[in-house]
């Protein structure tokens, strides 16, 4: 899923509030126009979620503050650890960033398979629940 980004404070990190399913999602950023053939990467990072319980209500929602730092460029959801191709030089620059999306994708951001405890197996339920998105000056990351 994604959606414009509407942004008035640029900050250094995002702090979300959100309700999982123990799933291991993707927060995706992008300058809109991100493809292989553009030349332009959409940014990405894992987001583990908490299961839910039977017991659980608004108040378990999770707090996670990500650092911008740790988003690392991709292309169609695959991860490119190569700063520079055909001599463009990613930066991740968040006053270009358009759009703002999440996804639970079959690899993690570091390319690596997401297991079936974090991803699913065959025909499965999921559930993301997302409260709030903030943009942060300043802040530690937890998670």
């Amino acid at each position: 899923i994604r959606a414009p980004l509407i942004q008035t404070t640029i900050g250094n990190s995002i702090r979300l509030k959100l309700r999982g399913d123990g799933k291991t999602y993707k927060l995706l950023l992008s300058d809109g126009n991100s493809s292989f053939m553009s030349g332009s990467p959409s940014w990405q990072v894992d987001i583990p979620t908490k299961p839910l319980t039977l017991q659980d209500d608004a108040a378990a929602s999770e707090e996670i503050t990500i650092p911008l730092s740790s988003l690392r460029p991709s292309f169609g959801g695959r991860p490119s650890n190569r700063p520079t191709i055909a001599n463009h030089n990613y930066t991740f620059r968040m006053e270009d960033m358009k759009e703002l999306g999440f996804m639970l994708s079959l690899r993690l951001s570091d390319g690596s398979p997401n297991p079936k405890e974090t991803f699913g197996e065959g025909i499965f339920d999921f559930s993301l629940f997302v409260e709030s998105i903030e943009f942060l000056r300043s802040s530690s990351a937890t998670s």
